[in-house]
């Protein structure tokens, strides 16, 4: 009986056009182009100006680290990535979708591949886009996590609703 909505309309209703529009995916492994690092970010906007580039890094804190490499936003990234961590592959990422402005972003196990300390930075950034009102889709196996950064938890058990709730209910104390 659980529907989703975007909007007030039945996920079902939408077209894949509107679905893109308003929903971001950032993947555990997420995809950039063998190009700059500006690109790489306004490909969600190719118009975007300078500005909007500027404030969608500092929100995602990978500004720093951008105006740390030699070449800045115009940094290229190597074939393999090499010249990246994974944060900050992942924060390039979440500036991308800031920038591309979605009402919902859906992260995808977003910190598998991250060290103690990034999964900190990524929870902080996560933290903030939710004060500002974002609507965040979280998959993760990470229970630590989704009690830290989600308001409400749906726990999945062979693609059934096996409980859902507040972190408190469905993880600190839960009914099986």
């Amino acid at each position: 009986n659980n529907k989703i909505f975007i909007g007030n309309k039945y996920i079902n209703k939408i077209s894949e056009k509107s679905f893109r529009e308003n929903v971001c995916i950032i993947n555990q492994e997420p995809f950039l182009l063998n190009d700059t690092i500006l690109n790489n970010i306004k490909i969600v906007k190719p118009n975007a100006t300078y500005d909007e580039i500027v404030n969608a890094c500092k929100l995602a804190n990978i500004y720093e680290d951008i105006n740390k490499l030699n070449n800045k936003f115009n940094t290229l990234k190597s074939e393999n990535g090499n010249n990246l961590s994974g944060g900050q592959k992942q924060r390039i990422a979440i500036a991308r979708a800031i920038l591309k402005n979605s009402k919902i972003l859906l992260f995808d196990e977003p910190t598998s591949a991250l060290d103690p300390y990034m999964v900190s930075e990524i929870e902080t950034i996560m933290k903030k886009l939710a004060s500002q009102g974002q609507t965040m889709i979280i998959v993760t196996h990470e229970i630590g996590f989704a009690r830290d950064v989600a308001d409400k938890v749906i726990f999945i058990d062979n693609g059934v609703i096996a409980e859902e709730g507040t972190p408190e209910e469905v993880i600190d104390n839960p009914k099986s």
